[in-house]
């Protein structure tokens, strides 16, 4: 869940990515709980969300087939990616 890197002083550092900014955004102890990997077991209901958004994860890449999954890149790679400009203007 976590990426770290380097500051200018040498100090290691975690990203904050979009999951823990919005697992803030819910909720300051949710943030606070999954920084630190001390999450409950998910229910059936959560489950099923989660199985939910990777069949949505499937459909929008159909319908953008062109597009770049940055989904299996870590952040540092992902940030190249995608500041890197676009080929062709849509």
């Amino acid at each position: 869940m976590y990426s770290y890197f380097k500051n200018k002083e040498g100090i290691i550092m975690k990203f904050l990515t979009k999951s823990l900014y919005m697992h803030g955004q819910q909720c300051p102890s949710l943030l606070w709980y999954s920084s630190r990997n001390q999450l409950p077991e998910l229910s059936l209901y959560d489950q099923h969300k989660f199985a939910q958004g990777r069949d949505f994860e499937k459909h929008v890449k159909k319908l953008f087939s062109d597009g770049i999954d940055l989904g299996n890149l870590n952040h540092g790679e992902n940030i190249k990616v995608d500041c890197t400009p676009p080929t062709r203007h849509i």
